[in-house]
């Protein structure tokens, strides 16, 4: 009977252990350029209660989540680029097993999921609604997974063409290059300057100064 109740305890404990979040391995995070591919909000408490009007200023803050771009260093600093197009510069550090603290946030995110090609943030809260005024608590949830800088030249900011240092290769393009102008970024080509891409995307302005060509495909 003892060695029975024995195995059931061990059971159990086996059991719980097979849920428990395993630790983060954070050397996974670093050197690494990660891109924003979906964001959501999680209502643990009321999943089925319909859509929720997000976006009223002041009223709901998504903690630094939803940043387009992110680079991690060993050193606790990091850069990136936010939704909005803006580039920024950051210090990082640890809290917990699984707690990641942004400089300029309230709370530290919660690391969900961490691999060498996915990460998962996870940032816990309450949200009032401004038509209601009820309060309820939220989870705002952020993947970003792996990518290669070089597949597309993105601008990180707004700039001068011929500046390598504006896009993500920290190359200045060629014509075999696929070339995007993000969000709220102004890329001018200077006088006299020839620019070359394979394809372009513009989703920020281009302004050709005097002279100035863009020359695409080959």
């Amino acid at each position: 009977m003892r060695n029975i109740i024995l195995l059931f305890v061990v059971s159990i404990l086996f059991a719980l252990s097979a849920f428990a979040q395993e630790p983060i391995v954070w050397d996974k995070l670093y050197s690494k350029r990660w891109r924003l591919d979906e964001s959501s909000v999680l209502r643990p408490n009321n999943p089925d209660k319909g859509t929720l009007v997000l976006y009223s200023r002041g009223n709901f803050s998504r903690m630094n989540l939803d940043n387009r771009q992110m680079y991690f260093n060993e050193d606790g600093t990091g850069s990136g680029s936010d939704v909005e197009g803006n580039a920024f510069s950051r210090t990082w550090k640890f809290e917990g097993n699984n707690g990641l603290w942004a400089e300029g946030d309230r709370r530290p995110a919660e690391v969900v999921k961490l691999t060498d090609r996915e990460l998962i943030l996870q940032v816990k809260q309450t949200y009032k609604s401004p038509y209601t005024n009820e309060e309820e608590f939220l989870i705002a949830q952020d993947k970003y997974v792996l990518y290669d800088p070089c597949a597309v030249y993105e601008s990180l900011r707004s700039g001068d063409w011929n500046d390598p240092t504006l896009w993500t290769c920290q190359q200045i393009p060629t014509i075999n290059n696929k070339v995007q102008i993000n969000k709220n970024h102004k890329v001018v080509v200077p006088d006299n300057y020839t620019a070359y891409a394979q394809t372009l995307r513009q989703n920020g302005k281009l302004n050709l100064k005097q002279n100035a060509k863009l020359v695409l495909g080959k």
